[in-house]
Parts: C-alpha cells; sequence; structure tokens
C-alpha cells in the first residue's frame, strides 16, 4: 500500500531526478511530492473519443481524467509532456480529432507532446478489436501486411508514417509545444526528446536517459 508514494518520496529527499510516465489519473496523489522535486510528469493520451478509447485501452481511465490530471499537475508547477501513442489509420488519426486532442493539452499546460503509430505485435487479426468496421479493418490490415516484422514488430509503411508524425507536428508546433516521434526513424522531425527528459532543463539539469 502507497509503495509508490514510498519510493518517490525517497527519491525526492535525495534529489534524484524523477521521471514518470503513466495512462492514469492516480498519479496527482502525489502532486505534493513532485511539484516540490525533480520531477517532469507524462500521461499518454491517445483520442478523446471515449468510444475510441475503450477499444485502445480498455482498462485506462478516460481521457478527460486524464487531461484533467495533467491540468492539476501542471497547475501545481509540474513540467508535464503527453504521448499520443498508439496513433493508428482509420481509428485516432483524424486531423480534425488530433487538433481538438492537441489543444485540450495545451490548454491543460502540456509542454511536450510525442507521438508514436501502432507497433502491432502478434496475429494481425487483433485489428479487429481496433477498427470494428470491416472496410476500415481491411485496411489497416492490408498495411500491416505488406509490412516485414522487423523484431517481431510489424510497422506501417514508412512514407505513411512520415504523413502521420508531419500532421501532428504541424499541429504541435502551432500551439507552441515542443514535438518528439518515437521509435519512427524521424528524429529530424523532432524538437525536444522521445521521453520528454529535456524538461529537465527547467531545474538547470541535462538529463541523457
Amino acid at each position: 500500500f502507497k509503495v509508490t508514494r514510498r519510493v518517490i518520496e525517497t527519491l525526492a529527499k535525495h534529489d534524484f531526478p524523477m521521471l514518470v510516465l503513466t495512462k492514469s489519473d492516480l498519479v496527482t496523489r502525489d502532486v505534493d511530492i513532485y511539484s516540490s522535486s525533480i520531477a517532469v510528469v507524462g500521461l499518454t493520451v491517445t483520442t478523446i473519443d471515449d468510444e475510441v478509447a475503450s477499444r485502445i485501452e480498455p482498462n485506462a481511465p478516460s481521457p478527460d481524467y486524464r487531461i484533467d490530471a495533467l491540468s492539476k499537475l501542471s497547475g501545481a508547477g509540474v513540467p508535464t509532456y503527453a504521448r499520443i501513442d498508439p496513433i493508428i489509420p482509420t481509428v485516432n488519426d483524424d486531423e480534425k480529432m488530433l487538433e481538438k486532442l492537441v489543444k485540450e493539452l495545451i490548454d491543460a499546460g502540456v509542454e511536450h507532446i510525442t507521438v508514436s503509430t501502432l507497433k502491432l505485435v502478434g496475429d494481425l487479426d487483433k485489428l479487429k478489436i481496433l477498427q470494428p468496421d470491416e472496410e476500415k479493418f481491411q485496411k489497416i490490415y492490408r498495411l500491416y501486411a505488406s509490412s516485414k516484422p522487423l523484431y517481431g514488430y510489424r510497422y506501417l509503411p514508412f512514407m505513411l508514417r512520415q504523413h502521420i508524425v508531419r500532421k501532428v507536428r504541424k499541429i504541435v508546433l502551432k500551439y507552441g509545444a515542443s514535438f518528439a516521434s518515437c521509435r519512427e526513424n524521424l528524429a529530424y522531425l523532432n524538437t525536444g526528446t522521445c521521453d520528454g527528459s529535456h524538461l529537465f532543463k527547467k531545474f538547470g539539469r541535462e538529463i541523457m536517459l
């Protein structure tokens, strides 16, 4: 019980930098520690659509809860970032939806956003859970089936990944946050680090992970 809190209390006591990434809004229970220590906190938010979110992350808190958690953290002075991950064609890659999500994240005080497309592991048929519409399912099935597994993962075609990443990058930079993609071989598009560790500069620290 409260093991996490005891751990971060110990880290804070010794001025040990903490880089936190979670999908749980319960992270706000420890905002008093994070706000008085060397901490950067991020949450994954894949969409603002509750129904879509329930397919991508069936056991995670709703997007609204997570965005509210980011707002509470940033309001307490904690540097915050968000991950839009995974992005899946026909599921949560709609440009208008992505812009609305980014705007809500920025309004919540997020300073950095990292994106990543779905790297599929295992049976291609699991895509049916993510996209129940048969026509759209067949589309993404073909996209992933056309790629050869790399270290056990199936990637989207590179040009499509580049298109998606550039699309979100344009939106993120428009709203003034830093941007990065993760495991896309597109690091030249980054204006921040994939893991948000560049935000430690606010504490006068340069930390490489």
